[in-house]
């Protein structure tokens, strides 16, 4: 533990710990493992020059084919200001605290001992005290390291939600009619089995019904959408309109026409 400066913790072993930790949770939670299935390991290497044989030995002793190593974590001093806490209660005072908070953790396959990410975090810690007198600086000091066991860890998932891809909800309408393959496409959809499918509405966008057809390719178009391709997206979207005009089908083709724009730009 450190206080000199502008810093008061450099790799302090307990808030690494608990930064490791909250890694570990939250890859578990993205890959539906059980709770410690993740191991988190201390280890106290002589430099922060990994050698390979050094990675490989941490692979070895974990069993783990990934290497996850937290290089580094900087706590910075902290700014305080004091105000009174008009708002709270007659009498009160409101103190604040930031403090930058720096990690830097490295991804390395265990095998080949090759470097596969190196990921530089910067955060802002923030605290809010309301006390019923102008904290002295000490105490505030005091609060803000008594509380950092129970913040590192949410860090952590923010250095590990970097491991994985960024999900954004997409509402799309499919349609469906009574009779097995239409079921099982509508299955295959809700359970994003995309060519699965498209393979069923292919078929059923060759029937004599205009509706139905006009239905199935309306489908295919969102497949095709939302396994990005676009361009096809359009035509399905068009042989839709053609056979019959469905509710949404004009603002749908509309979105397409402008997705498809904008990525021939890019």
């Amino acid at each position: 533990m450190s206080s000199s400066g502008d810093i008061i913790s450099v790799n302090d072993s307990s808030f690494v710990g608990g930064m490791a930790g909250g890694i570990a949770s939250k890859i578990e939670e993205e890959l539906y493992l059980e709770e410690g299935a993740v191991f988190v390991f201390s280890h106290y290497p002589v430099t922060n020059d990994y050698e390979p044989g050094y990675i490989r030995e941490l692979s070895f002793i974990s069993n783990s084919d990934i290497i996850i190593l937290l290089d580094s974590l900087v706590i910075g001093k902290p700014v305080y200001r004091s105000e009174n806490a008009g708002g709270v209660s007659n009498g009160l005072m409101m103190s604040y605290a930031y403090a930058p908070i720096k990690s830097i953790s490295k991804v390395y396959d265990g095998v080949s001992a090759q470097k596969i990410a190196q990921i530089e975090k910067s955060d802002t810690a923030y605290w809010e005290v309301v006390s019923r007198g102008d904290l002295r600086y000490e105490s505030m000091a005091a609060r803000v390291i008594t509380s950092m066991p129970a913040i590192v860890p949410t860090l952590g998932e923010n250095i590990a939600s970097e491991f994985f891809p960024r999900w954004f909800e997409m509402k799309r309408q499919i349609y469906t009619f009574p009779g097995k393959a239409w079921e099982d496409a509508y299955y295959y959809a809700t359970s994003f089995l995309w060519s699965e499918a498209m393979e069923i509405w292919l078929r059923l966008s060759e029937e004599n019904d205009a509706v139905k057809v006009a239905a199935a390719a309306f489908n295919m178009a969102v497949a095709c959408e939302l396994t990005d391709r676009p361009k096809l997206a359009l035509q399905w979207a068009q042989v839709s309109e053609k056979s019959y005009v469905l509710p949404g089908i004009l603002s749908y083709k509309i979105y397409l026409t402008e997705k498809l724009e904008t990525t021939q730009k890019q």
